[in-house]
């Protein structure tokens, strides 16, 4: 899991599990580079920046971290427990992990709750593509 810089120190864990850190100087939203040049070499230079980090304190365990990888943990823990099934609650980024295991272990689920749940298709940087209409609307309607 990445966390944001000791100055806004967000830490994501799951349970006791031991967080990625790559210390990201800002948070883990993505944000867009805007509409000129600049606004874009920023972007590069952050993003690069927080791979170059990330993979200086992190390399061994870097190509490892995966949804699907985390998704055969959570079968690890599931069959460590003598369960035939597991019942599962995701939000945010917990709704895609709960697609994937559901993907990658049909039939090992139990009961499933996915709150505003992610296609797995369609998670990655353009995400939010198609609601480009409805949140430039939603501001509108906010702010005239």
């Amino acid at each position: 899991m990445i966390t944001s810089s000791p100055a806004v120190r967000r830490t994501s864990v799951v349970g006791r599990s031991t967080p990625l850190d790559c210390g990201p100087p800002v948070g883990t939203n993505l944000f867009s580079a805007g509409h000129s040049r600049a606004g874009f070499e920023h972007q590069v230079a952050l993003q690069k920046d927080l791979a170059d980090t990330c993979r200086a304190t992190n390399a061994s365990v870097l190509p490892h971290v995966t949804t699907r990888n985390t998704a055969r943990d959570m079968d690890v823990i599931r069959s460590a427990l003598g369960e035939r099934r597991i019942s599962y609650s995701g939000y945010s980024y917990g709704t895609y992990l709960g697609a994937v295991y559901s993907q990658v272990f049909p039939g090992r689920t139990d009961r499933m709750v996915l709150d505003d749940a992610i296609d797995p298709r369609k998670f990655g940087p353009r995400l939010l593509r198609e609601a480009v209409g409805e949140n430039e609307q939603a501001l509108a309607d906010r702010a005239p």
